[in-house]
This record gives C-alpha cells, sequence and structure tokens, in this order.
C-alpha cells in the first residue's frame, strides 16, 4: 500500500490516480466488507457531498443489495435486490420486476425511440414522438389510438380506416373470430384459405348459417321455413333479403281490383324449356313463364336486374378529406330477370271471378221464362 503527498492511497500500485486506487495485477480483485461474527450486519458503501447536500448509498443487509439516494444527507432507498434475484424498485415490495411509483405514472424507455409507462389507471404505449398509441385501461378494455369504452376499441386516423386484420403465415389457412358464452363457443365469423369462402358458423350446432362463396354467390344452409311466414325476396338490384308482406297495415288507398286486369292472365304464354342456369339439372325440362313477355303485360310483375354493374367509383371531398365513393349510374339500363309468380295469384283469382260472373249471367238468362 502506498499514501503519496496528495493523500490519495494506492494498493497494488506505487501511483494512485484516485482517493483509493486497487490494482490487483493479473489477478480477480474484490473489495470486500465484512461484517465479522455479527450475522445481520449491514455493510456499504456511502457518497456524500462536502456539504451533506447530496448523498447516495449502496449496502447489503440479510442477504439483500439495498440502493439509497437523496437530495439531503439522509438517502431513501430507490432499489433492493434479493437473494432470489427479485427486483423492488420504488418500495419494499418485490417481484421478478416491482415498480411502484409515488408519482402516480411510472415509464419505461426503449432506445429513447418509444416510452411505456404506467399510472393509477392504465398502461400506455407511446411512439418516440410522444404519440399515444395503446392503451390498456383499468377496466381491461384495450384501445388502439384512442380511449377505450369496449373490450377492444380500433380508432383510425390521418387517412388510415379502422382495420383489424387477420393473417395466415400456412397457406391454404383461413382465419376466423370466435365468440364463446359462458366458455362454450357459440359462432365464428371467417374464412377458409382453401375455396376463399366466408362463412358465419353456429359452432355450437357445427353448422354454417350464412356462407358467401369465393364467386360471390350467397348460401343460407340452415334457413328455417314455416307455413305462417311471409314469403322472401332477395333484390337482384340491391343485394337485400327482403320479406314480402300482405297485411293491410302495409297497405293504403285499398280499392277492388277493375275488370280489365283479370285479362291479363289470358295472354300470359305457358312454355316448356330447359334450363341454362348452373344449379338446374341438364337433363330436365320445366315450366314457366318468360320474364320479358310479362313485363310488357305489367312490369310490376317481374323483377329487375342489371347485365353489367350500375356502380361507379367517383372521388368526393368529405370533411375535408378526400374520399372514394360508390354511386349508382343511373343511365345503366334495368332488364327483367325473374317472374313473381305469386303475384299472378291475384290476377288468376280475378280472372276466376270475372268467369263466374259471365256464367252466371248466362244462367240467369238461361233460365228466364
Amino acid at each position: 500500500m502506498r499514501i503519496d503527498s496528495g493523500g490519495r492511497v494506492g494498493i497494488g500500485t506505487s501511483s494512485p490516480q484516485e482517493r483509493l486506487h486497487v490494482a490487483t495485477g493479473n489477478q480477480t480483485g474484490y473489495i470486500r466488507l465484512d461484517g465479522g461474527s455479527f450475522a445481520n450486519a449491514t455493510n456499504g458503501i456511502q457518497f456524500r457531498s462536502a456539504n451533506n447536500s447530496h448523498s447516495a448509498e449502496i449496502n447489503h443487509y440479510a442477504s439483500t443489495l439495498f440502493f439509497y439516494t437523496s437530495a439531503t444527507e439522509a438517502a431513501t432507498e430507490r432499489m433492493r435486490i434479493t437473494q432470489e434475484g427479485d427486483i423492488g424498485i420504488g418500495g419494499s415490495t418485490v417481484s421478478k420486476l416491482q415498480i411502484n411509483s409515488p408519482y402516480g405514472s411510472t415509464y419505461f424507455y426503449y432506445n429513447k425511440t418509444s416510452t411505456h409507462y404506467f399510472d393509477a389507471d392504465n398502461q400506455y404505449f407511446r411512439s418516440g414522438n410522444g404519440t399515444e398509441r395503446i392503451r390498456i385501461a383499468s377496466t381491461g378494455f384495450i384501445g388502439i389510438n384512442t380511449t377505450p369504452d369496449t373490450k377492444l376499441h380500433i380508432r383510425g386516423s390521418g387517412g388510415i380506416d379502422s382495420t383489424l386484420k387477420i393473417t395466415c403465415t400456412t397457406a391454404n389457412s383461413g382465419g376466423r373470430i370466435s365468440f364463446f358464452e359462458n366458455a362454450l363457443p357459440s359462432y365464428d365469423i371467417g374464412s377458409t384459405g382453401t375455396n376463399n369462402r366466408f362463412y358465419i358458423r353456429d359452432t355450437y350446432n357445427n353448422a354454417d348459417r350464412f356462407v358467401i362463396l369465393a364467386g360471390g354467390d350467397i348460401r343460407f344452409p340452415t334457413i328455417a321455413t314455416t307455413a305462417t311466414a311471409g314469403n322472401a325476396y332477395l333484390d337482384a338490384i340491391t343485394g337485400e333479403l327482403l320479406r314480402s308482406t300482405s297485411s293491410l297495415r302495409y297497405k293504403t288507398e285499398v280499392e277492388n281490383m277493375w275488370n280489365e286486369k283479370g285479362s291479363i292472365v289470358y295472354n300470359l304464354r305457358p312454355v316448356w324449356y330447359r334450363s341454362k342456369c348452373q344449379a338446374d339439372k341438364k337433363d330436365w325440362s320445366w315450366y314457366g313463364l318468360i320474364a320479358e313477355e310479362v313485363a310488357q303485360l305489367d312490369p310490376r310483375l317481374v323483377t329487375w336486374t342489371y347485365l353489367v354493374s350500375p356502380h361507379r367509383t367517383t372521388t368526393k371531398t368529405i370533411d375535408g378529406k378526400i374520399q372514394e365513393v360508390t354511386e349508382l349510374d343511373e343511365t345503366v339500363q334495368k332488364v327483367p330477370d325473374g317472374v313473381q309468380y305469386d303475384r299472378l295469384t291475384v290476377f288468376l283469382i280475378k280472372a276466376l271471378q270475372d268467369l263466374k260472373n259471365e256464367v252466371d249471367t248466362l244462367k240467369a238468362q238461361l233460365n228466364k221464362p
């Protein structure tokens, strides 16, 4: 050991550079603080400024290492590490990493580009510019770019839509969202990767309830029917599935049908034909009417469609932002698509009534004396 003229102490060196300079040469070196025979003695190193205005301390007690700092002489514990390796920051409670903040928020910084911090009610994740990106509320609700008011709340901004994207990395695999009730699966919404099919499935009964095929065809595989239900009608133009009603509640200006209308059935042309529809059997023959011919008699007795898409995409300024919108092109002509056979029943009834009136009139004339 050497003490030089400047008061510097050197151990293992003849030219100490600091107040205490320990040189071990090629050997492993330690500074050991030993409590002697007292098992729970406190050993440590204290740091003080000249006027005791700032202090810091590292000490060891009962197999736990403590770290203290303060702006006064009396240092305050900031962190401890137990013999099990548990870490406590800001308090005496420890776990693998336990942080206790008296100021309401606790922060993590990652490479100074993003922040993760906690307060009494929420957890926040912010990007490098300080913008909040994700929040986990005390309710367990998760918000992406917003304060959540439901279990998962996603908000778009800056012209970016709120999109939940589910991607599968395995070929021919699909993605789905599953709904559970009391830990039991109830419904799935998803798609299959093998045939690009979108579905809504009753997982409890293992049955598809709604399916959209790759070509756009829509299926209701298990739709129920009943004799008391109104007729279902799928509008070929709007794509709406509607229920045909007959109650007086839906009618106004009700009048008896005039006699001339019943004669429409006499001008209909029943035909025999083979179907070109993909779902129909090619070796079967069918009976029916021609929609174009029926439309000439009364356009309300047929359904209508377009041979080309009637929609066009344009750009409009909405709320100060340029957005793409889809509009109906009124110049695209509609064409007859199907016959509403159920409506023909009314004309048949009227024709029979007119015929009966004629027969009754003839009978009355024949029975005159």
